[in-house]
């Protein structure tokens, strides 16, 4: 009989222990759930001043002749600030009509070199670091090329390739021939 009563309170301890263990870990997950929203909110905040930062930087870099951002140097300067990019620069400033001289950013240089640059083609939304960004270009989906037909001069996204064969007289047949796999030669098998 005494082992059942000091069962029945053991049991009862593990029970009232098991409740307070419960309520401490809901406690704790609210409390990191607060604190997982707090950072994340900091997180939104950082990220949103970045691209204003971003923002404002590229209007600044941005070449008023050509309304790019430059993808390396020099960029020029006018004696009053003004940036121009090495393929648009002349005698005046086009921004404020000074004499152009022959000054040089390099703090413009270093926001170019560290800043991420859009792909230069239309359909393609991507970004990348100004050292990658070529690599991209080169196997990018949206890259211009030209129409394979004999007769057809024009020019279109890789990305719209089929489109363009498919809807134009460009194509002998409606309908893409499959070649059979390609062997390491590069015969068709």
């Amino acid at each position: 009989m005494k082992n059942q009563k000091e069962v029945a309170t053991l049991n009862i301890i593990i029970e009232e222990n098991e409740k307070l263990h419960q309520t401490q870990i809901e406690s704790l997950k609210a409390q990191h759930e607060k604190e997982l929203e707090a950072m994340k909110s900091n997180v939104n905040d950082v990220t949103g001043k970045l691209k204003h930062v971003f923002d404002q930087l590229s209007e600044i870099l941005e070449c008023p002749v050509c309304m790019e951002i430059p993808r390396g140097g020099p960029v020029y300067t006018c004696p009053n600030g003004h940036l121009v990019c090495k393929n648009c620069k002349s005698g005046s400033c086009p921004t404020c009509r000074v004499c152009m001289g022959n000054g040089k950013s390099l703090l413009a240089v270093t926001v170019i070199d560290n800043i991420e640059h859009n792909c230069k083609f239309v359909d393609c939304e991507e970004i990348f670091a100004v050292d990658k960004l070529e690599g991209h270009e080169k196997i990018c989906k949206h890259r211009t090329v030209a129409c394979p037909h004999n007769n057809c001069s024009e020019k279109i996204a890789l990305s719209k390739l089929l489109d363009h064969l498919n809807n134009q007289t460009c194509s002998f047949d409606s309908r893409p021939k499959v070649i059979g796999s390609l062997s390491k030669s590069g015969s068709a098998s």
